[in-house]
C-alpha cells in the first residue's frame, strides 16, 4: 500500500495540464490503461490547486477507482495488482500532461464499463465480504497516509467494524468461509473492485448493511 500513497503524494503536485490537446490514448493492456487512467483522474481532481493545497479524502478515493477497476481485470486476480498500477506513474504523467486529459476521464470510464451504478451480490453473505473487502482495502490505504482525512474516512473504519463482526458471527458467511474461504474472499473483492467506484461502494455497503440504532 505504500507504494499507493507514494503515487498519489507525486500525483498531488500536479497543477493541471497544459491542454486542451490531443486525446489521450487508453491502452489496451489492463495494467497501463488503469495507470494512464489513475494519472489521468489525479491530475484533473488537482488542476488549479497548487503543492500546499492538502489531499483530500474525496481526491484520495476517487484517484483509486480506475486502479481498482484495472486489477480486477488482470489474471489471476490479487488485490496486489493494484501495485503495480501504481509504478511509472511520472512518465505516465509527463506524456499526457499536455493532451485532453478532462476528456481521459469519460473514456477510461467507458474502458472499464465504470457507469456509475452500484451491483452488490444480491446474496448477504458475498455482499458482506465484497463490503468488509473495499472497506479494509479503504482504511488501510487511509491509514498508511500521511495525510490527515480527519472524519472524512469514518464511514469507512465503522462499515469495516460492523462487518468483521458480522464474519465472525452469521452462520452463512461463516459457512461460506468454510466452503469457499480464500477463494470466496478474492471473488468478493474482484467483484467490489470491478464496479471502479469505492466511495459510491461503500455507501451502497452502508444503506445495505447500516449500523444499529
Amino acid at each position: 500500500m505504500n507504494k499507493s500513497i507514494l503515487a498519489l503524494t507525486a500525483l498531488s503536485l500536479t497543477l493541471g495540464s497544459c491542454g486542451p490537446g490531443e486525446p489521450v490514448v487508453i491502452p489496451e493492456d489492463a495494467v497501463e490503461a488503469g495507470r494512464t487512467c489513475f494519472v489521468a483522474q489525479g491530475m484533473v481532481l488537482r488542476e488549479g490547486k497548487s503543492e500546499g493545497d492538502p489531499v483530500t479524502y474525496d481526491e484520495f478515493a476517487k484517484s483509486l477507482r480506475f486502479a481498482l477497476a484495472a486489477a480486477a481485470e488482470v489474471e489471476p486476480f490479487s488485490p496486489d495488482k493494484v501495485g503495480e498500477i501504481f509504478t511509472n506513474v511520472e512518465a505516465v504523467k509527463e506524456a499526457i500532461a499536455a493532451q485532453d486529459i478532462e476528456g481521459a476521464v469519460p473514456a477510461c470510464e467507458e474502458r472499464f464499463g465504470i457507469d456509475g451504478e452500484i451491483t452488490l451480490p444480491e446474496e448477504d453473505a458475498p455482499a458482506v465480504l465484497s463490503c468488509l473487502s473495499l472497506a479494509a482495502f479503504m482504511q488501510g490505504a487511509a491509514q498508511s497516509s500521511v495525510a490527515d482525512f480527519g472524519t472524512e474516512a469514518n464511514d469507512v473504519g465503522s462499515l469495516f467494524e460492523r462487518l468483521q463482526a458480522r464474519l465472525e458471527s452469521d452462520p452463512e458467511v461463516l459457512m461460506l468461509m468454510i466452503e469457499d474461504g480464500e477463494q470466496a474472499m478474492m471473488g468478493a473483492t474482484r467483484s467490489a473492485f470491478a464496479e471502479g467506484a469505492p466511495q459510491e461502494y461503500v455507501a451502497a455497503c452502508n444503506a445495505r448493511f447500516p449500523a444499529a440504532e
